[in-house]
């Protein structure tokens, strides 16, 4: 998972008609969100959760993603196994992802 399926997850399952709507529902700026959905940074824990929460998610999902999306290398390839993992065990089930 990258953070634009798990935003568009978000969007979606709250209804959230567009990434301003989803940025002021988050009490972060559309920069902010726009930085995120480009992969240039990534949200913060505790912004992640709520993200989590309006994708309907487990936050044990969302933070096992988030450090794979911050490592690089080898360490992405175990943290992304890992996170595939916990997807798993929580029963989540991802859109597929444009390649």
């Amino acid at each position: 998972m990258n953070i634009s399926t798990l935003m568009d997850m978000a969007r979606q399952r709250a209804q959230i008609r567009s990434d301003r709507h989803m940025a002021n529902r988050l009490g972060i700026t559309s920069t902010s969100l726009s930085m995120w959905r480009r992969g240039l940074t990534v949200p913060t824990p505790g912004h992640l959760i709520n993200l989590c929460e309006l994708a309907q998610i487990p936050p044990e999902v969302g933070l096992a993603w988030r450090n794979a999306w911050q490592a690089e290398g080898e360490v992405r390839e175990i943290c992304e196994r890992i996170a595939n993992q916990v997807t798993d065990s929580a029963g989540v089930t991802l859109p597929s992802e444009a390649a």
